[in-house]
């Protein structure tokens, strides 16, 4: 009796668990499903104009793992600050560095930045999050903080990569038309590949954005580069990504089409209705996010007026605040990225995501938290907008 007892026991033990382990994986394979099937929604944060130390970092992560198959890219470079640890340019924790205030200070420019300590514990914390962590490491202009790195502690490469003396671009572009430059980048991103690997998907966004002020009709050194770098990643098991502003027309059929593009605006700016130069020849050169699709790509929705946002006094005052709000709820949807033209692409089925994007020109004296408390008001919106 007591060996029937015990068996009955264990019988129905072994039925709870089974059902518990096919509950489990029936909840993986949904949630699989669902960021397959769902898009891609997204932030991508600019800690180089506005430092933003992890803790923060994950209050972003955070607010993202609401929704199933989301991301959070981090702008980590520009001309203002190279954010994160970079042995190529001398910005380790261990040289020119210290500990101060919770977060790491380059004590030759003065700057705060992420250690790689920082930055594996965020992969790690997003992963528990299920939020894709992509880094973005901008090249071949927005330079200026990693070029004055580089000027002090490798001079030698530096003379190798910058442009020639005089060029009017020279504080922030690398002549990318040399092989030494793009070694350099291709050295820089080797430094983080195995930081963020491991995750769900591996994305690495390369940057280049306004190459040169005025968009050209063709620029096939700009392929060259872009490709030679795509190939190097996707060895590394990653899927490039880039901005679409210097993407040209004429250019379209040499791109590797497993590049995915982050479109923002085919002029470079948030005026549909600017006349300038730098507009009306992106109208005329650079390829439209319909042509971009027609020629094979997959496109993520960056829209310069719906989605982008410079965080600050000006941007906070009421009537904006909630206008803006209101605007992005009602007006766009992912298959608008002309701006606020209206304007929509024939289909979204290769439309794989969109984000918006928070960027530090306009900052100010706001804390880091203080900004990712005032955000929650466009991220929760955007995403439940279906």
């Amino acid at each position: 009796m007591n060996n029937r007892k015990v068996f009955s026991v264990c019988a129905l033990v072994g039925i709870v668990v089974f059902l518990m382990t096919m509950i489990n994986q029936t909840e993986v394979k949904a949630e699989k499903n669902l960021t397959q099937i769902l898009p891609e929604k997204g932030i991508a944060l600019d800690i180089s104009r506005k430092f933003y130390k992890a803790e923060v970092i994950k209050q972003f992560i955070d607010d993202l793992s609401n929704y199933p198959n989301s991301f959070l890219q981090l702008h980590m470079s520009d001309n203002q600050n190279l954010a994160v640890e970079m042995a190529a340019v001398g910005q380790t924790t261990d040289k020119n560095a210290v500990y101060q205030d919770g977060q790491w200070l380059n004590t030759q420019t003065k700057r705060p930045f992420l250690s790689k300590n920082d930055l594996m514990d965020l992969v790690s914390y997003a992963r528990s999050k299920n939020v894709v962590l992509i880094p973005e490491i901008e090249a071949p202009a927005h330079m200026q903080a990693i070029l004055e790195l580089l000027k002090i502690n490798d001079p030698k490469r530096y003379e190798a990569i910058k442009l020639p003396d005089g060029a009017p671009e020279q504080f922030n572009l690398i002549d990318y038309t040399k092989v030494e430059a793009i070694d350099f980048v291709q050295e820089m991103l080797a430094e983080y590949t195995p930081l963020f690997a491991g995750q769900a998907k591996a994305y690495f966004h390369i940057g280049v954005d306004e190459i040169d002020w005025l968009p050209v009709e063709s620029n096939r050194n700009l392929v060259n580069y872009v490709n030679t770098l795509d190939n190097f990643l996707k060895h590394q098991g990653y899927t490039t990504r880039v901005w679409n502003d210097r993407v040209a027309k004429a250019d379209l059929a040499d791109y590797n089409k497993d590049i995915q593009i982050t479109y923002w605006s085919q002029i470079g700016g948030w005026d549909i209705n600017s006349t300038d130069e730098r507009a009306s020849t992106g109208r005329q050169y650079m390829a439209s996010a319909q042509e971009l699709l027609d020629a094979g790509f997959q496109l993520l929705n960056y829209n310069a007026y719906y989605t982008y946002f410079l965080p600050g006094q000006r941007m906070w005052q009421p009537e904006s605040y909630a206008y803006t709000i209101n605007d992005l709820v009602a007006n766009w949807d992912l298959s608008k990225f002309e701006l606020n033209s209206g304007k929509q692409v024939n289909s979204t089925e290769n439309v794989i995501g969109s984000a918006l994007t928070f960027w530090g020109e306009e900052a100010g004296d706001y804390t880091d938290s203080q900004i990712q408390q005032k955000m929650q008001s466009f991220v929760q919106p955007y995403l439940k907008k279906e």
